[in-house]
């Protein structure tokens, strides 16, 4: 019985990337992107609304085919060279807490690189202490451990960048 319940919150976990870290790539894209910026937006995850005829509605994506929807951005602060370094130092720490806290991902934050016109995020949400990025077709939940949240979450707020209305 042990055994089951250990495999069942397990395969809770399973998608979450508990202990990653940012890969390199990404990082690299965030140091050296055309254009960083910090943003709040709209809802873009989290709930599917029915609509009046019973069908689907899914929240629009802050970036879609690499084209960022600049109608959900709410406030945004353009980041500079030492800003993008002082973030990517905060994203690289190692997790190390002994447990994690989980909530439903639902992001109200983002870093947005622009390069050569093309957008990508990495979609944020300081309520749960997650940040999601895409890699090829996968999405990646990266669940932060606290001293990285703390650091973040003041990182956003001295943008005041900080929105989880």
């Amino acid at each position: 019985m042990k055994t089951l319940k250990t495999i069942l919150f397990l395969s809770f976990l399973l998608p979450l990337k508990i202990w990653g870290q940012l890969p390199t790539h990404i990082v690299q894209q965030l140091l050296h992107a055309d254009t960083v910026m910090l943003v709040s937006h709209l809802q873009t995850d989290g709930i599917v609304i029915m609509d009046d005829k019973g069908k689907k509605q899914f929240p629009k994506k802050l970036v879609e085919k690499r084209v960022l929807n600049k109608e959900l951005i709410v406030k945004h602060a353009l980041l500079t060279t030492n800003d993008r370094q002082e973030l990517a130092d905060i994203l690289k720490q190692p997790f190390k807490d002994r447990k994690v806290e989980t909530c439903q991902f639902i992001p109200f934050n983002a870093i947005v690189f622009i390069e050569s016109g093309k957008a990508s995020s990495i979609e944020v949400s300081l309520e749960c202490r997650a940040y999601k990025y895409i890699q090829g077709n996968k999405e990646e939940l990266v669940q932060m451990d606290k001293a990285k949240w703390m650091k973040l979450s003041a990182y956003f707020e001295r943008f005041e960048i900080s929105n989880e209305d």
